[in-house]
């Protein structure tokens, strides 16, 4: 079960505290940094007033006699160079106003960036700690679109964010420098501002509304798309590509549709805004006149009003779509929730407290979650070190399950595991994987060079032990032959290599590892048995105490084990020593 979306208020309340969570000192620069843009762009627009006034020589009062003094002080007596003293200092404003900035958009990216990435490593790491039993009740395409589209959209929402507080900022800046000018059409400005926005509350709901939609739309697109590349092959086969297309395509219509209509949507709210806001300055003017504000007051003052319409259309613009993406938001955090609740507290630390020696299953019984009867029942042997033993069964038998069971990846509902005398659980789970390698049937491969392959999750590894482990694996004259030896990039998922050439370097880096226990699935069935005898005779010479467990079908194959377990309808049948 996964936790209930938020509401739109909390979870904007969670994303910004998060963000400022993640920002610590450096967020308060960045704040600063905004508010010294802002008040540095407030000055420039003051300085309007005094060259308006310069130009037009209607200053008047009080004003006129400080502008008279100040103009002394630097000794401009007429209007020329009361002009250049005064553009000057605005060129100075603009020139540090530019410098604000670009320390601010430094930090702002480095901190988008930077929360964006530990949001995406964070849910890696979480996934990694999970148990496996609910990592395998995910869907595959629920965790490649929280992965990618969502924390895409997340990186915009943050962007969105951090542009509507500059825009902020900006305008509170400006609202001061129009009340100072005039406080009657302040008044008026700001009452047309606030009623803007109330009357946009529901449009921000819709907005919402819509960007949860089009999550969804886009999982179910990933989804598609992995099922049609996955089924691909089949399709064409049976002369199904067409129909199968078509079905892929209708839920890319949608979404296509979906954006359509939020693009719309968008462009008639910025329709409305603009009208609105070209008509709150035309009577804001009308306004001025009629009320007898001085004409170089009531230029200056339009003139801010008009930069404040800046701000107000970013603040509604940015907040319409700051709001779709925080649904992105909230499916992240649901995923980690879920995934976060079946940790369980496994511990690294406790590698030095798991020995090896006899793995003893006693009395072990597991259901798979939804199943209708248990997977595994009543299950009891021991198995010492440096025995080989295989594993047969009919389809569905339990042989897996035995198997995710002995290397930690399940726990029993029933019963105990126990290595060396030590109860297996989740929190040692970590130490004992440490001594085992596994190889299944299909093995994955990185789309990396067959030395990045080899030494995967394993840090430097020297040659030598790459090529004594191919030579094992009967691959290291395969390797040589190719143009770049262990440089060369298998492609992804190994496509440029059989499936019995696959299976062979999944064993040499399994053999890398140095376990104590092998795990053989099906890890041969691709390779032909004169050469699969071979490989496994090497096995065994080059790590005589290693212990290995082999499942397979082929008589051929089980030649080697020293004692055959027989699984069927989820229980030890047999156990045969050989």
């Amino acid at each position: 079960m996964t936790d209930a979306p938020r509401g739109t208020i909390a979870t904007a309340r969670l994303f910004v505290g998060d963000v400022a969570a993640y920002a610590g000192r450096r967020g308060a620069v960045a704040l600063a940094l905004m508010a010294a843009g802002g008040v540095l762009e407030g000055v420039g627009l003051a300085m309007l007033v005094p060259m308006l006034a310069v130009l037009t020589g209607q200053a008047s009062g009080r004003f006129a006699g400080v502008l008279d003094d100040a103009f002394a002080i630097v000794g401009a007596g007429d209007m020329t160079a009361r002009l250049g003293v005064l553009l000057g200092i605005f060129a100075a404003l603009i020139a540090l106003r530019a410098v604000v900035m670009a320390w601010r958009d430094a930090i702002l990216s480095d901190l988008q960036l930077g929360f964006v990435e530990g949001r995406r490593a964070q849910l890696v790491a979480t996934l990694a700690a999970a148990r496996w039993i609910d990592i395998v009740g995910l869907r595959h395409a629920r965790v490649t679109h929280a992965l990618s589209s969502e924390v895409s959209r997340l990186s915009a929402a943050i962007h969105l964010m951090l542009q509507v507080l500059i825009a902020a900022f900006l305008l509170a800046v400006q609202t001061v420098l129009v009340v100072l000018l005039s406080p009657a059409m302040a008044a008026i400005g700001l009452a047309s501002v606030v009623i803007g926005f109330v009357v946009l509350v529901p449009a921000t709901r819709r907005a919402s509304r819509m960007g949860l939609a089009m999550s969804r739309g886009s999982f179910r697109m990933l989804d598609s798309s992995g099922q049609f590349l996955g089924g691909l092959k089949m399709a064409i086969a049976q002369n199904m590509a067409p129909a199968f297309a078509a079905e892929s395509n209708a839920i890319g219509v949608r979404l296509t549709e979906q954006l359509r209509a939020y693009q719309r949507y968008q462009t008639r709210i910025g329709l409305v805004s603009s009208s609105a806001i070209a008509l709150i300055g035309a009577a804001l003017a009308f306004a001025g006149v009629a009320i007898g504000i001085p004409t170089v007051t009531l230029i200056a003052t339009l003139a801010v009003l008009g930069r404040m319409s800046g701000p107000v259309r970013t603040l509604q613009q940015n907040l319409q779509q700051f709001v779709s993406l925080l649904p992105s938001y909230d499916t992240l955090c649901v995923l980690e929730s879920d995934l976060a609740r079946s940790r369980g507290g496994s511990d690294d630390s406790s590698a030095a407290a798991m020995p090896g020696g006899t793995v003893t299953f006693d009395r072990v019984g597991f259901t798979h979650p939804g199943a209708a009867a248990p997977t595994l029942h009543d299950v009891s042997l021991a198995i010492a070190p440096g025995e080989i033993v295989g594993i047969v069964g009919a389809s569905g038998a339990g042989k897996t399950s035995f198997v995710d069971i002995l290397a930690g990846l399940f726990e029993p509902d029933e019963g105990q595991v126990r290595i060396g005398g030590i109860p297996l659980t989740h929190a040692n789970s970590t130490a004992w994987r440490a001594r085992i390698a596994y190889v299944a049937q299909d093995p994955y491969l990185l789309n990396e060079s067959l030395r990045r392959n080899l030494s995967w999750g394993m840090g430097e590894v020297d040659d030598a032990a790459l090529w004594q482990a191919l030579a094992v694996a009967g691959a290291d004259a395969l390797v040589r032959s190719m143009p770049d030896a262990l440089d060369t990039v298998v492609a992804e998922r190994g496509s440029r290599l059989s499936g019995g050439e696959r299976q062979r370097i999944a064993i040499a880096r399994a053999l890398v590892r140095a376990p104590e226990l092998l795990i053989l699935d099906e890890a041969t069935n691709a390779i032909d048995v004169a050469t699969e005898r071979a490989v496994l005779d090497a096995v065994v010479a080059a790590r005589p105490g290693m212990t290995i467990i082999l499942v397979a079908h082929r008589a051929e194959t089980l030649a080697i084990c020293r004692r055959l377990l027989t699984f069927a309808g989820g229980t030890l049948a047999g156990d045969t020593r050989c």
